[in-house]
């Protein structure tokens, strides 16, 4: 059953790394009846993801991209995976997380990726199926295979948009996002 199930994992991952597994589809996507994703067909769910990166390009944050959201009533196209309302298109708030998201998944320039989260066995918790599993950084990806996929940028924005979010971080190495008021002169000094 081991040697069974090894296998099995093998042959996975080399479908992966073919770039011919594809699970859920992100807001903007759907999957095609041949298994792999395309753009969303409806046009103004495609306005709304481009918009995010357009105005991600203007204002530089997640939270900028938020707030604007957020003060023009700007919803989410969101497709559910599951429940009664599965692949119908459904309008929903903007949340941190969605917006945060969207902006890192290499998706949305064209890169088929497999296998960002991954199970560390040393984090595993008995009787907690979800337990151990952890983003990882690009590089430790079992597959990341660029222009395989409909892209909504160019790989070279989603770089430089993972560039400005690394940076927008505050810690010992970069300054943090802009932010507006009365400390602003202070806080860039």
């Amino acid at each position: 059953l081991h040697i069974l199930q090894g296998r099995m994992h093998q042959a996975l991952l080399n479908k992966a790394k073919r770039g011919e597994i594809y699970v859920r589809a992100p807001i903007g996507y759907v999957k095609l009846p041949t298994g792999e994703f395309g753009l969303d067909p409806d046009e103004q769910v495609q306005g709304i993801v481009r918009l995010i990166f357009d105005e991600f390009d203007r204002r530089g944050s997640v939270r900028s991209v938020l707030q604007f959201l957020q003060q023009n009533d700007i919803k989410l196209p969101i497709r559910p995976h599951a429940g009664p309302n599965k692949g119908q298109l459904e309008w929903r708030e903007a949340s941190p997380s969605v917006v945060n998201r969207m902006l890192k998944h290499e998706l949305y320039a064209g890169m088929y990726r497999f296998g960002h989260r991954q199970t560390d066995p040393r984090r595993k918790a008995a009787g907690h199926p979800d337990a151990g599993r952890a983003v990882v950084t690009p590089d430790k990806y079992h597959a990341l295979i660029p222009n395989h996929c409909p892209a909504y940028i160019s790989e070279e924005r989603y770089r430089r948009n993972q560039q400005r979010i690394k940076e927008n971080r505050f810690g010992e190495k970069s300054k943090g996002a802009p932010r507006s008021g009365q400390s602003l002169l202070a806080g860039i000094l």
